[in-house]
């Protein structure tokens, strides 16, 4: 499962494009299609299993800004469940088709590239 979830990240950047088309589709036919159910479980209860180990609160003192709750892996888990469950793996995708509002999409962006350190710095 997690040699999916990297693969379902990977990205054309060079070479031969029709190569990496190719490995989409088969990517897609033999490890995505029919077996959505299975990742997705597998998705949820890592993803307990997880905010578990690394804080199951929002009110950390310190808190895992990957894996804890309302971390990194939170977000990227919403796109890789969207891509598994209804081939959307963006947040503008998930307001195209209703799943999300556009006020959430762009508080869930805001929120991202703020745990990413992409946020405006404070002037002091």
């Amino acid at each position: 499962m997690v040699t999916k979830t990297s693969l379902l990240e990977s990205r054309y950047l060079s070479g031969e494009r029709e190569l990496f088309a190719e490995f989409r589709e088969q990517f897609e036919n033999e490890c995505v299609r029919g077996r959505e159910g299975e990742y997705v479980s597998w998705r949820l209860a890592n993803q307990v299993q997880t905010q578990t180990r690394y804080g199951g609160s929002v009110f950390m003192q310190e808190p895992n800004v990957k894996n804890g709750v309302g971390g990194l892996r939170d977000y990227h888990n919403t796109l890789w469940i969207s891509y598994f469950k209804e081939r959307i793996n963006t947040t503008a995708k998930l307001v195209d088709a209703r799943f999300l509002r556009d006020s959430e999409r762009r508080a869930l962006e805001k929120s991202y590239d703020f745990l990413c350190g992409s946020a405006p710095k404070c002037n002091i």
